[in-house]
């Protein structure tokens, strides 16, 4: 902008007005160029100035209470703002997420008043952070860490110590990395390819399903059912005895003395299902943790069942990942790779939503670190784009493979139109560690002479901040509140039909569960289409299932369909011979014609001959 005048609406690049004016020659009077509209509005600005003082000098206190929108944006200097991607870095607890929203705490609106307080920004443009077309990156949820992210925005950056100066006006949490200078178009929402997410869980976790929890004793009666007992044991490995020798080891010496037996009320309490647990009608935007009662509430001793499931905890503690389980875990997690429909991973999508198919780069699980007394393991996903709560019903749906030794196909069966009822991980341990804009850094290079945005910028002063800020943050609330065992906990201990498919042949109870509801809509679209197509046999054949029909949904409507064009095509054969067979009547029925017009004429001659015959 070529102007410092104090009204950017009077001027365009060049420091030429906007409008008439532009030479012409309508009014009959010169054009004013930018330099002496400059100098007639900072006479303006001086002269407000001077009257000011002269107010203040006469003790006018209205003068005094000037509004930061009004007198002192008109007393700023206009600076010159550059287009700019700002790298940020924040801890999520405490804030209702990244997004501004009214007088909610939330990271962008701590951003956005250290932007304005260190001059970042002009007090002109600090009451709508549209004035400065500011977008972000990749929204975070409540909770939720980042230790990259980005947001794009025009700035003033004159100032060689604008980051520290921002940084100055924010807590510890919130951190501003840097900024790197782009074209005038840039939207950090629109260039990024891919995002990068992290997620930290405790290794325990992994650990099978408890034999004495409700859904424990599911798995084992299914398996025991299908006669796939030893497929189980093997996919479990060696873990299929962990809690036999855990207890033997750790709960059995504390049982005796404790004169308890396994029928005691205080040890059937930690394993006694749960009604109040179950996900049947549960709302997927609450946190599962807050609506439910933890297990092992029960009217026996609580000295009795806090010692019992402080020697469980200390078992799961002590547990070391194996090979071969983590193994088990990537096998399972590169079942996410490619193109897929992940409408069963999100809220509120179908699975004929086009929007619900995401695809996704990479998935790594790096090698488990130990902090304090507890085992972890970090997760990283690569994808264009994530939907709500994906990444933390990803996780959810992997772990729980793993844990009840179910087959890793059934995550390629989730992407079809059955609905799977996946619960979504604690929020505790999901972070976004960068976004990636691959294409315009390409772009920025080849076409715009740009400086790229850089991947793992600022890695040094990053990784502290996620250890101090993150990681330990994380650790810490393991430790006091037992996030992660109290969920998992809990999902084994859903009594209900809600995880049943993570049983052998559970793919099967899960299309049985779900059956009468698939078999009304279908009857009433089917019956709809009835009503049209004339195809009420098909129709009926389509609601009368039998066992095989039902173990397949999705094939029914390719049956359906097959049906009736095989029936279309019979009534298309019939049509045609009724016209062959009328068409042979009717040529019978000419020759008949043509055979009594011959008699006909014969007769007639014979009658015309008897007469003349008698006239003679």
């Amino acid at each position: 902008m070529a102007s410092t005048g104090d009204d950017p609406s009077l001027t365009v690049p060049g420091g030429k007005r906007r409008g008439a004016g532009e030479g012409d020659g309508r009014d009959g009077k010169k054009q004013r160029t930018g330099k002496n509209l400059g100098a007639r509005a900072l006479q303006r600005v001086l002269a407000f100035k001077k009257s000011k003082g002269s107010r203040k000098g006469q003790g006018n206190s209205s003068s005094e209470a000037a509004s930061p929108n009004g007198e002192e944006a008109a007393e700023e200097v206009r600076r010159p703002k550059r287009k700019v991607a700002l790298l940020i870095g924040y801890c999520g607890t405490g804030y209702k997420g990244l997004q501004a929203n009214r007088d909610e705490k939330t990271i962008e609106g701590d951003l956005f008043g250290a932007l304005v307080a260190a001059g970042a920004i002009s007090k002109a443009n600090s009451t709508d952070p549209k004035k400065s077309s500011f977008a972000r990156c990749a929204r975070t949820d409540k909770g939720v860490h980042a230790a990259r992210n980005v947001v794009s925005l025009k700035m003033i950056v004159e100032d060689k110590d604008i980051i520290d100066r921002i940084n100055s006006h924010l807590p510890p949490q919130i951190r501003v990395w840097g900024y790197v200078r782009t074209v005038g178009s840039f939207n950090c929402y629109y260039q990024c390819d891919r995002r990068i997410y992290e997620y930290l869980l405790p290794t325990h976790v992994l650990l099978p399903s408890h034999p004495r929890s409700y859904l424990g004793q599911k798995i084992l009666e299914a398996a025991t059912d299908a006669n796939d007992l030893d497929g189980l044991r093997d996919r479990q490995g060696d873990e299929w005895s962990f809690w036999k020798d855990a207890e033997a080891k750790e709960i059995g010496p504390l049982m005796r003395f404790l004169n308890l037996s396994a029928q005691d009320p205080a040890s059937a309490a930690f394993f006694q299902p749960d009604p109040a647990a179950g996900w049947e009608g549960r709302d997927e935007t609450t946190d599962p943790l807050e609506p439910a009662t933890a297990p092992g509430s029960s009217t026996a001793p609580d000295a009795s069942i806090r010692r019992l499931k402080a020697a469980y905890h200390k078992a799961k503690q002590q547990y070391r990942l194996s090979e071969k389980r983590l193994g088990r875990l990537r096998e399972v997690l590169h079942c996410f790779l490619g193109n897929n429909n992940f409408h069963n991973y999100t809220v509120q999508k179908s699975f004929r939503d086009p929007s619900a198919k995401r695809l996704i780069y990479s998935v790594e699980a790096g090698k488990p670190f130990i902090i304090g007394d507890t085992e972890w393991l970090s997760i990283q996903f690569q994808g264009q784009s994530f939907m709500m709560h994906q990444i933390r019903k990803m996780i959810s749906m992997a772990v729980l493979i793993v844990r009840t030794g179910c087959y890793a196909e059934r995550i390629t069966q989730s992407y079809g139109p059955a609905a799977f009822s996946i619960p979504k991980a604690p929020g505790l341990g999901l972070l976004l560690d960068q976004p990636l804009f691959v294409e315009y850094n390409r772009r920025a290079t080849e076409d715009f002479q740009r400086e790229q945005i850089p991947r793992n910028a600022h890695e040094e002063a990053v990784n502290a901040f996620k250890k101090k800020f993150i990681y330990e943050h994380i650790y810490g609330e393991e430790k006091t509140k037992d996030i992660y065992e109290t969920f998992f906990t809990q999902l084994d201990n859903s009594v209900g039909p809600n995880f049943l498919w993570l049983t052998s042949g559970g793919q099967n109870k899960l299309l049985d569960r779900r059956a009468d509801r698939e078999v009304k809509k279908r009857r009433h679209g089917a019956e709809h289409d009835a009503q049209d197509t004339g195809l009420a046999e098909v129709v009926k054949k389509v609601l009368d299932w039998t066992d095989t029909e039902q173990e397949d949904m999705t094939n029914v409507e390719g049956e359906a369909e097959e049906e009736a064009e095989e029936k279309v095509e019979e009534e298309g054969k019939g049509e045609q011979e009724v016209k062959v067979e009328g068409k042979e009547k009717a040529e019978v029925g000419k020759e008949k014609a043509e055979v009594g017009q011959e008699e006909n004429g014969e007769v007639a001659k014979q009658t015309t001959e008897i007469d003349q015959e008698a006239k003679d």
